[in-house]
């Protein structure tokens, strides 16, 4: 009897997982490649716009697509209506406790980022899909398809490459500017803050404090550069607390202006940032024009 369910699961996972080395292609549906119309066409149902994306409810899965904006609104240079990412809920596998050795992922294959729920995805950045578990890797809940690195050439100007593999859950975010706070009231309300990340960190033994910053068009980027120097120089000035072990990063542009604190593992990459607007930190230089260019020209 136990031979007969190991070999039910066995079945099950091939029919479900049919390679671990495959590309981020589900059904023919590609991220950035393939559109709208494609989607709708290949599961033979129309979507439904839910807070979580595009929903289709199929025989086998009920599906999450994310459609770009065009016009680099996202980030990606390429028209609106293509697709961008893809959840998949088999309902196969629904409530069946698969875990991540069960599926025979090799972990050092993947970046794992887990929440402070113990959700976790094991990530491939490089061939454009990650798995999502609960219980830190013991019941398998989807698998998502979105672009794969070398992808990277359609991002657009002002925009940083896309790094799923370092897109953290921050610890704790909040305004990093308010309109109608002064400079003492802003180290009243920051300071604290690193202070308290710090602490955290140190107890932790190895782990690095990273502050993501984002800024936006309401004040000039003097203005908010220098509030960041502010709350970096408070950062030096903790007794107690080493300061290479806290690093200020400038996340680019967003509507509004944020800070992030994350707590990480020294082995693992520093935070992604995920700008919302183009910005001059992230700027790709022009080529230079050779003089065999200019004679074409």
């Amino acid at each position: 009897m136990k031979g007969s369910i190991l070999i039910w699961l066995t079945l099950m996972l091939v029919a479900v997982f049919p390679t671990f080395a495959q590309s981020n292609s589900w059904k023919g549906i590609v991220p950035l490649r393939s559109t709208r119309a494609d989607v709708e066409k290949t599961l033979g149902v129309i979507g439904t716009d839910e807070f979580r994306g595009w929903k289709y409810d199929t025989v086998d899965a009920t599906v999450y697509v994310g459609y770009t904006s065009g016009n680099c609104e996202d980030g990606w240079n390429v028209p609106k209506d293509r697709v961008f990412s893809i959840t998949v809920y088999d309902k196969s596998t629904r409530d069946s406790m698969i875990s991540a050795k069960d599926m025979g992922l090799e972990r050092e294959r993947f970046a794992v980022l887990f929440d402070d729920a113990s959700y976790g995805k094991w990530v491939d950045a490089e061939n454009g899909f990650y798995y999502y578990f609960s219980n830190g890797g013991q019941a398998f809940i989807s698998k998502t398809y979105f672009p794969r690195r070398s992808d990277n050439e359609l991002r657009c100007n002002g925009f940083p490459p896309y790094a799923p593999d370092a897109l953290y859950a921050p610890y704790e975010y909040l305004p990093f500017c308010v309109q109608t706070e002064n400079v003492r009231e802003f180290d009243e309300r920051l300071n604290p803050r690193v202070h308290a990340s710090m602490h955290l960190a140190r107890e932790s033994g190895d782990d690095f404090v990273y502050v993501l910053v984002y800024f936006d068009r309401t004040h000039s980027l003097q203005f908010y550069r220098k509030r960041l120097a502010r709350l970096r120089n408070h950062a030096n000035k903790i007794p107690g607390y080493s300061r290479d072990r806290i690093f200020f990063i400038e996340g680019g542009l967003r509507e509004e202006s944020q800070i992030e604190f994350y707590i990480l593992s020294s082995k693992v990459k520093p935070p992604a940032p995920r700008p919302t607007l183009p910005s001059p930190q992230f700027m790709r230089p022009e080529p230079k024009r050779t003089k065999q260019t200019r004679k074409t020209r």
